[in-house]
């Protein structure tokens, strides 16, 4: 597949070409980018753990707000991308230009208001986060520097995901594997090379992260994409609906991440700086697990878009037919992982300790999330009659309150189980 091609071109190719390859090499690099970036998560996370369990612990504790970082810009990057890739499929150029500035200079402006928020709450923020006493500096020092790169982060997944919107994953495969791989090199050099500790890793990431965002702005150019242009933003409030219409279930589904990872870094405070920690490293291994499903789905999105905007009923049609046969095998892997971990903790409630109590019902309620997550990416994308421009689809609103049902520890279904299975 050329990587470089006219709107022409690559309206060809999304709306002639076979469908199982296509989204197979759409697919491909998607799946890499993720794969990468979960490595890299897991690299951060074993270079931090040289320095201290306390210091592990910290960058668990900021997670959370990596995680809102990351759901505002998927809000803005798969709401202005989803709808840009319908707009070029309607061949309605100017349209997906104005959503295309929007999104990225309203990432920014998003970006830059975390910020300063973050910097102005610091102390705060962190303990409410879950911090404890040992916790508290090594937050501290790790999360000053990271909000210092909140705005380019934020705009950052709006390129990626505009450019994979737009049939050009593989430029934004290279602006995301090539900040991770930095940065898996950059966290030794900063952690025990210049001796900076946490902020040393803090440092690695927002550089690694700047060098991506430059990267996907070059690609973005070299790729003959919609050009990002401040004068086009305009007609806002249009075009804003339209974002929120594509990006609210992505800013429920990330932002239930964080308050998923805030509830359990919560509930496992009174357990002490290691089981803190202990929640860190296995979240990272847990997103590693994920990232090959997820960049499926992502690689099926695009498609999906042009043909619908380009009113092609044989190309759509096939299309749904494909989405139900991968709907069914992620959605039937999820759930039959759900039942399995939960009859496990409904069988053997008292042979287990607390601490392992919330392992194996965090674990079930995040097979269940992941469940309900493709069912979010399907519905989102896949079905013509939900594509309403300017609504956004249930299934974001019904997840989040599921799953915080479930796995807050302070909710009625949290409560029953400590006083009724010991946990």
């Amino acid at each position: 597949m050329k990587t470089s091609m006219s709107q022409e071109e690559k309206f060809m190719m999304m709306t002639t070409a076979p469908l199982p390859g296509l989204i197979s090499k759409l697919a491909g690099p998607t799946i890499i980018s993720m794969l990468i970036s979960s490595i890299y998560n897991m690299a951060d996370t074993f270079f931090v753990a040289k320095i201290g369990t306390s210091a592990t612990a910290a960058v668990g504790v900021v997670f959370p707000v990596m995680t809102i970082i990351q759901a505002l810009g998927f809000f803005f990057g798969h709401g202005s991308g989803n709808s840009m890739s319908r707009r070029l499929g309607a061949k309605d150029t100017k349209t997906a230009e104005e959503l295309a500035a929007t999104g990225f200079f309203f990432a920014l402006l998003c970006g830059i208001a975390v910020t300063l928020t973050g910097e102005i709450f610091l102390d705060p923020l962190a303990i409410a986060l879950g911090s404890t006493r040992t916790i508290l500096p090594y937050a501290r020092e790790y999360m000053r520097i990271i909000l210092l790169g909140a705005p380019y982060m934020t705009a950052q997944f709006v390129l990626n995901n505009q450019l994979r919107f737009q049939g050009n994953a593989f430029y934004a495969m290279i602006g995301v594997i090539s900040g991770g791989i930095l940065n898996i090199f950059l966290d030794p050099l900063f952690i025990f090379g210049f001796n900076l500790g946490v902020s040393g890793a803090a440092i690695a990431t927002v550089v690694s992260q700047l060098i991506s965002f430059v990267l996907l702005l070059i690609g973005l150019r070299v790729s003959k994409c919609i050009p990002i242009r401040i004068r086009n933003v305009k007609n806002l409030r249009q075009n804003l609906m339209m974002i929120a219409g594509g990006g609210l279930p992505s800013l429920f589904r990330q932002g239930l991440g964080s308050v998923g990872t805030l509830a359990l870094n919560l509930a496992a405070n009174p357990f002490g700086d290691a089981a803190i920690a202990a929640m860190s490293i296995v979240g990272r291994i847990m997103f590693f697990a994920a990232s090959a499903l997820i960049g499926f789905g992502q690689g099926f999105q695009p498609v999906c878009g042009f043909n619908y905007g380009a009113k092609i009923s044989k190309s759509a049609g096939s299309i749904l037919v494909l989405r139900e046969n991968i709907f069914r095998s992620s959605s039937g892997s999820g759930s039959s992982r759900v039942s399995v971990c939960g009859d496990i903790d409904y069988c053997f409630p008292k042979k287990r300790s607390g601490g392992d109590c919330y392992r194996y019902q965090s674990t079930a309620v995040s097979m269940y999330d992941l469940a309900f997550e493709r069912l979010d990416h399907y519905e989102q994308y896949a079905y013509p009659d939900n594509w309403k421009d300017g609504k956004s689809q249930p299934s974001g609103c019904v997840q989040t309150g599921l799953v915080l049902y479930s796995c807050y520890p302070y909710s009625p279904y949290g409560i029953w189980n400590r006083r009724n299975r010991g946990c």
